[in-house]
């Protein structure tokens, strides 16, 4: 059961950091002085960040294991706010959007790696639980956000707190992810094309991602 906290705590922490952010878009296009265009074109930076960062996050798993992969980036993720809360200039978000994609990419694969490995344990589907926490922890993210705004917390402050509540957690949790040695694999290439059915579920999961960011 405890394995079961701790990545469910993990995927909370996703959602949190990811929707902490959400909620200030509107507050950073202001303070930035960007049109809609302009801030369509920055938010671009981090599914390409994102994108980039998939076969070395698989890598780095695969030759390392997911729960220490899990803890850097969990704690590097949490960090990746205040670049974006210190932006200054559309390109400077761009640098910290570009950066904060790379490390939503890592905790993402990481996290989901632990809960395959706990699913094996259980013998049941028990996925969708996880999934669920993410949920949870986007609306828990984009509530606190809308709260702070509402009682004049900068964006910064707010950045702040939600760096600190990220770190703690994945410095909490640590101890009780799964320490499976089963994903490691020092022969694994750094990039590998998918086939057959792989393949199939891949393009399934690109055009979700274009309509989504549509």
């Amino acid at each position: 059961m405890s394995h079961r906290i701790a990545i469910s705590v993990m995927f909370f922490v996703l959602g949190v950091i990811f929707f902490s952010w959400a909620s200030r878009i509107s507050i950073i296009k202001a303070y930035l002085n960007m049109d809609d265009a302009l801030l369509g074109s920055v938010l671009l930076a981090a599914p390409v960040g994102s994108l980039l960062t998939l076969p070395l996050a698989g890598w780095l798993i695969t030759k390392y294991g997911s729960r220490y992969i899990l803890l850097m980036a969990g704690i590097g993720y949490s960090i990746t706010l205040l670049l974006l809360g210190f932006a200054t200039s559309p390109a400077w978000l761009v640098a910290g959007l570009f950066v904060f994609g790379m490390g939503s990419e890592v905790v993402n694969i990481a996290v989901n790696t632990q809960a395959v490995e706990l699913e094996k344990l259980y013998h049941k589907p028990i996925m969708s639980s996880f999934h669920g926490f993410f949920s949870l922890g986007g609306f828990a993210g984009a509530g606190l956000g809308g709260f702070l705004i509402q009682i004049k917390f900068t964006t910064i402050q707010h950045f702040l707190l939600m760096m600190s509540f990220g770190i703690l957690l994945s410095l909490i949790f640590f101890r009780n992810l799964i320490a499976s040695e089963s994903d490691k694999d020092d022969n694994q290439p750094l990039f590998a094309i998918p086939k057959g059915v792989l393949l199939g579920l891949g393009i399934i999961a690109l055009c979700c991602m274009f309509g989504e960011g549509a």
